[in-house]
C-alpha cells in the first residue's frame, strides 16, 4: 500500500477533465442563450451596485439567489449528477444558501442602508470576478467557448456571487451567508485543482479577500464604539 504523502489531488478525483469538460460543453449548448440574459443581468447588477447601492445591494442578492438556485434546480441534478455520487447532496445546499439569499433580499435590514465605500467596492469586485474572471479562467487552453463556466449556470461563479452579498449584509446575516459558500469554495476549488483547471486558484483569493474585508469593517466598528 503506497504512503499516504504519494497521492496527490489527482487520486480523490472521481472523475477525468476530458468527462468534465465534454459535460460542461454539452450543457452550456443545452442552456444557450441562457447566457447572454445572465450576462446582461450582471452588468445591470454592477450598475446598480455602482449607482444604486441601497438598490444594487438587494439586485445582487437577489441574482446570487437566482444563480445559487439555478445551480441547485438545474446544473447538480441535469447535469453534475452524471459524474458525482453527491450532486443530490450539494444540491440541496445551494437550493438552502438560495432562500437564505433571497430572504437577504428581501427582509428589512438584512442588507445595510449605508454600506461603506469599501464594502460597496469588494462586492463589486467579487461579483466582476464571478461575471467575467471565472469564465474565461474556466476555458482550456485552445477551448471551446463552450466551456466557458458561466454564472447562473454553474456552481463557482455561484459561489462568488454569494459571497459579495456579504460585506453588504448585516453583521447577524453574515453567520448565516457565509457557511456555504465557505464550504463550497473548499470543493470547488479542491475539484478544479484535481482536474489542472485554473479558476480553482482565484476561489480561494475571494475569501481571502472577503476576510481582509470583514476585519477591517469590524476594526472599523470598533473603533466608533464608545470606551
Amino acid at each position: 500500500m503506497p504512503e499516504w504523502w504519494t497521492y496527490g489531488l489527482g487520486d480523490a478525483q472521481i472523475f477525468s477533465a476530458r468527462a468534465y469538460d465534454r459535460l460542461v460543453e454539452r450543457c452550456m449548448r443545452e442552456a444557450w442563450p441562457a447566457q447572454i440574459v445572465a450576462a446582461a443581468l450582471g452588468v445591470l447588477v454592477l450598475l446598480l451596485l455602482w449607482r444604486r447601492p441601497v438598490l444594487g445591494a438587494r439586485a445582487l442578492a437577489a441574482a446570487a439567489a437566482l444563480s445559487c438556485g439555478s445551480v441547485a434546480a438545474w446544473w447538480l441534478p441535469h447535469c453534475y449528477a452524471e459524474l458525482h455520487w453527491a450532486a443530490g447532496w450539494m444540491s440541496a445546499a445551494f437550493a438552502l444558501q438560495a432562500l437564505l439569499l433571497a430572504a437577504a433580499a428581501c427582509v428589512p435590514g438584512a442588507l445595510l442602508r449605508a454600506a461603506s465605500p469599501r464594502a460597496r467596492g469588494c462586492a463589486i469586485a467579487l461579483f466582476a470576478s464571478a461575471l467575467i474572471l471565472l469564465p474565461w479562467l474556466s476555458i482550456p487552453a485552445g477551448g471551446s467557448g463552450w466551456r466557458a463556466e458561466t454564472i447562473g449556470l454553474m456552481p463557482a461563479p455561484g459561489i462568488a456571487a454569494a459571497l459579495a452579498v456579504v460585506p453588504l449584509s448585516a453583521p447577524r446575516w453574515r453567520l448565516l451567508l457565509l457557511p456555504m459558500p465557505l464550504a463550497g469554495t473548499a470543493l470547488e476549488a479542491v475539484t478544479l485543482a484535481s482536474i489542472g483547471r485554473a479558476q480553482w486558484m482565484v476561489l480561494p483569493l475571494h475569501v481571502l479577500v472577503l476576510a481582509a474585508m470583514l476585519l477591517a469593517l469590524r476594526r472599523n466598528r470598533e473603533r466608533r464604539l464608545p470606551a
